[in-house]
């Protein structure tokens, strides 16, 4: 859908919850059409600055098409119709009451700011959103950082790498655009000593610095990159591939040994840190639940988390009747067990999702849950120590789409489309938001 004018400005259209897009001058819904990518937040957006994200002077055209452009134009047009009309009747009347009155002809058009340049800091950057953080020390301050893709949707719909204090979300660096949304939001981001390594579906892997955000260097594989593992010598890193053949890069300059079937898939991998939303925390061992292993008694479980030495915390719903949410702890003594639902009031109105998200830190575990009224509702953040106490609960900021949840021994990172929020581990405090908030 392209932009649609009226009321003397020019709107984008933005993304419904359900899915369909809106002419944000005249409301006329198009359904049909729209990649689901299409990267408008919901709510659209509004006059910059202040409290909104578009430029200054207006919006750019939008490139899209759809049904109801037409329907849209219509009603623009006819409304620009109707005040001409009315404006020269209200002429012709006040030169009938005086002719010493001179209504001047006025000839009006829409103007369009140009879209500014793509690393114009005047943009408005988002969190990705579809991505979790990578949490690593980047300024050697011993406290965990935040890094990840960060997105200009109005700056071409451009990625760009970023990395931010991570006791207070101040920004460290941000490294030159890595290539646009949809050639990169299915590729891989790991860390590998202290390069970043974003491997594309396409083929190319780029090596970042960690510390400064600077490419390092460009290559290509002969296949799509699906894991990332530990290389068997430093400086090294070995990639396997879409065909579970494997390569070993060389992190220095990127060279690449020949493919080998050394490895098969990812059985033999000992995992990098990623920003992959179920298993990017190689501390955290992670499985998705299927069948007979997804039983816990009274309860469904759909993903388990668990850290070295630690339990095996369970996430799933109720077995029987109303899909409530809930956690369970399984230690190697049954008389440690524990299981609770996750919601801690008005349960019979809440729900839980296809799949279960969690985090698990040293001593806490992290999950959220949803109403079952839909909508915009923001869903609830939810903290239990390990030994099955309830800490906190939390709405988080917003209803956009929840995708991803990170902890680590002080805070907990919560990833939904445009924004990344950080609490407090312990008190469940709101501590900063990376984005668009």
């Amino acid at each position: 859908m392209g932009n649609c004018t009226g009321c003397g400005a020019t709107l984008p259209p933005f993304l419904e919850s359900d899915g369909t897009v809106r002419c944000g001058a005249c409301g006329t819904v198009n359904g049909s059409g729209m990649a689901p990518n299409f990267g408008v937040p919901p709510g659209g957006y509004g006059p910059s600055p202040p409290g909104g994200y578009g430029p200054p002077g207006g919006f750019p055209s939008a490139v899209g098409a759809g049904g109801a452009v037409a329907g849209c134009a219509g009603i623009a047009v006819a409304g620009v119709a109707v005040f001409v009309v009315l404006a020269g009747v209200a002429g012709f009347l006040l030169m009938r009451r005086s002719s010493s009155v001179t209504v001047p002809v006025v000839t009006t058009a829409t103007a369009v700011a140009p879209m500014p340049a793509p690393g114009v800091t005047t943009l408005p950057m988002e969190w990705e959103g579809v991505h979790a953080p990578i949490l690593t020390d980047v300024n050697g301050d011993k406290v965990p950082d935040v890094v990840g893709r960060v997105r200009y949707i109005l700056g071409g719909d451009t990625i760009s790498l970023a990395a931010f204090e991570g006791a207070t979300g101040k920004p460290l660096w941000e490294s030159a655009r890595v290539g646009s949304h949809s050639a990169t939001f299915q590729g891989l981001l790991g860390l590998a000593d202290d390069a970043l390594l974003l491997c594309k579906t396409s083929g190319e892997m780029t090596a970042w610095g960690l510390h400064d955000g600077k490419k390092r260097w460009t290559k290509g594989l002969p296949d799509k990159a699906k894991h990332l593992c530990k290389g068997d010598h430093p400086g090294e890193v070995h990639v396997v591939l879409a065909d579970d053949t494997v390569v070993t890069v060389r992190l220095a300059d990127g060279h690449a040994s020949a493919p080998t079937p050394a490895l098969k898939g990812a059985s033999h991998c000992s995992p990098l840190a990623t920003d992959g939303a179920d298993d990017g925390d190689p501390n955290v061992e992670t499985h998705r639940l299927f069948g007979e292993d997804a039983r816990v008694e009274g309860m469904q479980g759909t993903l388990t988390l668990q850290r070295s030495g630690g339990p095996r915390i369970v996430l799933g719903y109720r077995a029987k009747g109303t899909r409530v949410p809930m956690i369970a702890g399984v230690y190697p003594s049954p008389a440690q067990n524990w299981k609770s639902d996750v919601p801690g009031a008005r349960l019979l109105e809440t729900t839980s999702g296809p799949e279960s998200l969690g985090a698990l830190g040293g001593s806490r575990v992290f999950t959220e849950y949803g109403f079952s009224s839909g909508g915009m509702t923001p869903h609830q953040l939810v903290a239990f120590d390990v030994t099955g106490h309830r800490l906190w609960e939390t709405p988080l900021p917003s209803g956009d789409p929840l995708t991803a949840i990170r902890a680590d021994e002080q805070r907990v990172f919560v990833s939904q489309w445009g924004q990344l929020s950080v609490w407090d581990g312990a008190s469940g405090k709101a501590l900063y938001t990376i984005g668009k908030r």
